[in-house]
């Protein structure tokens, strides 16, 4: 609609939220591994470790995933609390997470708005947040997003929220760090400030 604010898609996981340094490291002490961050090639962190312990199902690397309060114990991304503060004088933000139930169990549905209500207190109510593993159907003026799955099929503007398990992709911006997202999206949505 013309003269609507811009929606501005922003996933949650590696995003605004440390999930796979955490995932990492649980899976280091049970499994007895010493993976770092930096190091993660593939989004998919299973096939990461099935590379040096092959015995290992997915399941039984995943499985920190489905454990009460793990979403909602992560630890929040450098600068993005004021990052927020900055899209959302760009646009309405709105939150588009995947939670898929066999890899995190139902219970991640409500850790994860209990810790966006923890780390954004007022800022996202449940109007504000969408669960899909689908992220290409949602309609925005841009995704921000670590995940090279979706930004790489998101058929709108996306920008790449930089990770190590992302760096094969190109084609789209990216954005290494929360404090230069918010400069970055504006551009991407041609806004002047």
């Amino acid at each position: 609609m013309k003269g609507s604010k811009p929606i501005i898609l922003l996933d949650m996981d590696d995003v605004l939220a440390q999930c796979m340094q955490r995932l990492i490291e649980l899976v280091n002490k049970r499994f007895s591994l010493s993976i770092k961050k930096e190091e993660v090639r593939d989004f998919y962190l299973e096939k990461e470790v099935q590379r040096i312990r092959p015995e290992l199902t997915w399941q039984e690397i995943c499985a920190p995933l489905r454990e009460p309060d793990f979403f909602r114990n992560l630890d929040i991304m450098d600068g993005a609390q004021e990052g927020v503060e900055q899209l959302s004088k760009l646009g309405e933000v709105v939150i588009v997470t995947s939670t898929p139930i066999a890899l995190t169990g139902a219970n991640a549905f409500t850790d994860k708005f209990l810790w966006l209500e923890a780390n954004f207190p007022s800022r996202f109510t449940e109007k504000d947040i969408i669960f899909t593993k689908r992220k290409e159907l949602v309609t925005g003026d841009v995704l921000i997003d670590d995940a090279p799955h979706n930004v790489a099929v998101y058929p709108g503007k996306a920008i790449i929220f930089s990770a190590p398990w992302n760096r094969h992709l190109f084609g789209r911006p990216r954005a290494e760090n929360w404090e230069e997202l918010p400069d970055l999206c504006s551009k991407v949505l041609d806004l002047r400030r």
